[in-house]
């Protein structure tokens, strides 16, 4: 049966000096957020692509960023070691963690926010991943990575419950832990390179992952058994984010694409060609309509999805 939906360019947003390194869309669907090389943080409207706000505050490349699930504040981290938290409403930064004490010794590469809203795990070039407090600032839980066992953690996601934190690994390995306890589960393995990133399906029964064998895997990471593997770009995949259906995914890469995958079948569905230079982050809108990828050419776009047959 052929795919019932096509997806199409929209628009192109330039608005960044420097390498776009991630894209965060809001939980209510009207604006998203891009961090970049340049050391700001920029908020836009989804809709009109227009810029709303310029959040400048680290001293460093802004590596990430994430929305609280109410949508009320947005968190950042990058290579100045620092993890930010700011107030959508008044614009304005609130907190940041482990400034005084308890903090990464080295950049903070990656963050997660726990779905609930109350904690976020970060990893950073030190081989530690912090749990933190969000409305303290207090670290709750520090992992520090045996150099034998594990390489360095660049990529974290938390399961949709609440529990299970899994780590993309620079040994190709994926790790997973108890998000409450810090506890060790399990560890997958099946890439030959590298992880570059993780993410958990919305029903948090699959886990995918990108990677520098330019692939992307799907796991049942209760099993540790490895599903299937997507095959399709040409060069590092370096971003993997699941379509609120749950059915499908994207991923971007070093080849300049973004490829649209059915994850049942594992048939790809549409490669996105656009940007000039790797495509390193990727956010659907929460109602699957709006792909927005964020790229080293400075540049973000703006996909939208259209039906062959009438439905979403």
């Amino acid at each position: 049966m052929s795919e019932p939906w096509m997806w199409q360019w929209v628009e192109t947003l330039s608005g960044h000096l420097d390498r776009v390194s991630s894209v965060a869309v809001a939980p209510d669907g009207k604006t998203f957020a891009s961090s970049s090389w340049d050391q700001t943080i920029a908020l836009w409207d989804l809709n009109s692509g227009q810029k709303l706000h310029t959040l400048c505050g680290h001293s460093g490349s802004v590596l990430a960023v994430s929305f609280s699930p109410d949508g009320q504040s947005l968190v950042s981290c990058g290579t100045d070691k620092k993890i930010q938290v700011w107030d959508l409403g008044r614009f304005k930064l609130i907190r940041q963690f482990g400034r005084w004490f308890g903090g990464h010794q080295e950049p903070v590469l990656a963050l997660a926010v726990a779905p609930n809203g109350k904690t976020l795990v970060s990893t950073s070039g030190d081989r530690t991943l912090k749990l933190w407090n969000v409305a303290t600032g207090k670290n709750e839980w520090t992992i520090t990575l045996d150099a034998e066992e594990l390489g360095e953690i660049q990529s974290v996601a938390i399961s949709p419950n609440g529990q299970v934190l899994a780590g993309g690994s620079t040994d190709s390995q994926i790790a997973l832990w108890n998000l409450q306890t810090g506890e060790k589960l399990r560890t997958l393995t099946g890439h030959s390179a590298g992880v570059t990133g993780v993410e958990f399906s919305p029903d948090g029964l699959v886990l995918a992952s990108s990677s520098w064998d330019k692939t992307v895997a799907l796991w049942n990471y209760r099993t540790g058994e490895h599903i299937t593997s997507l095959v399709g770009h040409s060069d590092v995949v370096t971003a993997v984010r699941f379509h609120p259906d749950g059915e499908r995914l994207a991923s971007g890469s070093w080849d300049k694409t973004v490829a649209l995958w059915n994850g049942k079948t594992g048939e790809q569905i549409a490669s996105l060609v656009g940007h000039s230079d790797a495509v390193r982050s990727l956010a659907f809108s929460p109602d699957g309509r709006v792909l927005v990828s964020g790229s080293w050419d400075h540049t973000i776009a703006l996909w939208q999805v259209e039906s062959t047959n009438g439905t979403i």
